[in-house]
Order: structure tokens, then C-alpha cells, then sequence
């Protein structure tokens, strides 16, 4: 990308204050996890700063939930959204926490025919986080590193995307190709 995403511009925004603006319309705390000295946009004084442990840095979103999650209580329920899917509503972040239900968790997943490499969307997802931090705390003793493996140790209520109110929200902007296509669609 040339630069970090977080900073890229977004509909006259950065990529991360689009993603915090549904969040914090949606959530009473809103936690951001970051890389150790990272630079950052400025943060709204009501967003939480987390950074990854240093012994664990840049070892993927696992790491960076369990962080996220210390901040919060164990009786909270927790939206995972990621910096480079700036598509992000509140009305998805309400209706997915309606999907939560009585169980631990929440995921959007594909059809098993999908073209994706994996199926279900963890960084869309939503966590109870007592149940999750103990989850995650067992995965990462385990030296796994994969977020999905969260949502299939706990009670999960598996969401189809086809169901989904506003299906652009998991598109992410992971290349300078798929950045470039997204800033194309926000301009028609």
C-alpha cells in the first residue's frame, strides 16, 4: 500500500476514522490494538489505545483480539472490525450483535462452495468476552494463531452472508488493487 492503511484516505477521512465512526455510534467503549510505537490518526478521547504485547508482535489478529480484550469487561459483548474494511455500518454492527443471541459468539460465514480460501469472516464478527478470553488464552498457550479457531470453540451462531444488510462491509482493501477498486466504487 505504500503506507500504513490506517492512515489511508477515505471518503475525506482516514481509513480508521471510518471504521470508528459506526463503532462508536454502535458501542459504549471502542478499543483500537496497535503494533507497539506504531503511529496512528489521531484518536477520539473516548477510544481506547491497546497494543500488542511486545513478546507476541505482528503475529496476526488472534494476538491483537486477546489484547483488545483486556481492556474491556468479561460480561461485554465486542464487535471485531478490521482497519482495511472501511465499508462498516452501524446498522451492520447492531444487527450483528442482535445475532449474538444467548451464545458466545457471532460470525458471518460463506456457503461451503465459496471461492474465499476460508469461509467464515472472524474480523466481522462478535465475542462475548469472558468466554472468548478464556478461548483465546487457551489458543495462543496452544501456539495457534488463527481467530477462526475462536469462533469454532465457543458456542457460535454461524450468520450466512447472504443474510447479511449490508454485505459490503466484508470487502477489504488487503492489496493497492483492491484499494484502488474500492475508492473507484465510492465515486459512482
Amino acid at each position: 500500500m505504500g503506507r500504513p492503511k490506517a492512515t489511508l484516505p477515505w471518503q475525506g477521512k482516514t481509513m480508521l476514522e471510518a471504521v470508528l465512526e459506526p463503532l462508536q455510534a454502535s458501542c459504549e467503549v471502542v478499543v483500537v490494538v496497535a503494533h507497539p510505537g506504531q503511529v496512528l490518526p489521531a484518536l477520539p478521547a473516548d477510544v481506547v489505545r491497546v497494543d500488542d504485547p511486545p513478546e507476541l508482535d505482528d503475529q496476526g489478529p488472534l494476538v491483537g483480539v486477546h489484547a483488545g480484550l483486556s481492556a474491556l469487561d468479561a460480561n461485554d459483548a465486542v464487535y471485531l472490525a478490521a482497519t482495511d474494511k472501511p465499508h462498516l455500518t452501524t446498522r451492520h454492527v447492531n444487527w450483528m450483535f442482535e445475532r449474538l443471541g444467548d451464545s458466545d459468539a457471532a460470525v458471518p460465514v460463506a456457503p461451503p462452495d465459496s471461492p474465499r480460501r476460508h469461509r467464515m469472516h472472524p474480523l466481522a464478527g462478535v465475542l462475548r468476552v469472558g468466554p472468548a478470553t478464556r478461548v483465546i488464552s487457551q489458543l495462543l498457550g496452544e501456539n495457534e494463531r488463527a481467530l477462526r479457531l475462536t469462533f469454532e470453540r465457543l458456542r457460535c451462531n454461524e450468520v450466512p452472508v447472504s443474510s447479511l444488510p449490508d454485505p459490503d462491509v466484508l470487502l477489504d482493501c488487503n492489496t493497492p488493487a483492491d484499494y484502488q477498486t474500492a475508492l473507484g466504487e465510492q465515486d459512482s
